[in-house]
């Protein structure tokens, strides 16, 4: 497989080459940043109500922004869906997502996808982790 030479193909590219299988849906983590939790809240809610809507999302939760072990004033937002990973399906999510986030003083913090040969999604799967989306626009 060959991907744009961009953050998100050189992170797709390592996938592939550690023989992620991209047949099958999968556990993404997309994660943002915002200088207050209200802003994080008003984000939050519009994915919580797609997910009453029965839109795939299974995880979608605020927290304290850390960075190593360094605790900052910021909120990280993280929203998780069950998606078929392609090059394609993570630029538009993160195409829509940036522009909420955005449009509520926030940035994109990167995207993440647990690795396994089940895909029960579960915490004991390897990590594949592509950060710092903030450097790239879109």
């Amino acid at each position: 497989m060959n991907f744009p030479q961009d953050q998100n193909g050189e992170v797709l590219q390592e996938m592939a080459d550690s023989n992620f299988n991209f047949d099958d849906d999968h556990l993404v983590d997309f994660f943002s940043v915002f200088h207050n939790e209200k802003d994080a809240d008003k984000v939050a809610q519009i994915f919580l109500k797609r997910l009453e809507a029965g839109e795939p999302y299974l995880k979608i939760e605020t927290r304290p922004y850390t960075q190593g072990e360094e605790k900052s004033e910021g909120i990280e937002l993280q929203i998780s869906k069950v998606m078929r990973v392609s090059y394609e399906s993570i630029v538009e999510f993160e195409k829509e997502y940036r522009k909420l986030v955005e449009a509520n003083r926030g940035y994109l913090d990167g995207w993440g996808v647990l690795q396994d040969d089940e895909d029960d999604f579960d915490d004991e799967h390897e990590y594949e982790d592509n950060l710092d989306l903030d450097d790239e626009a879109h």
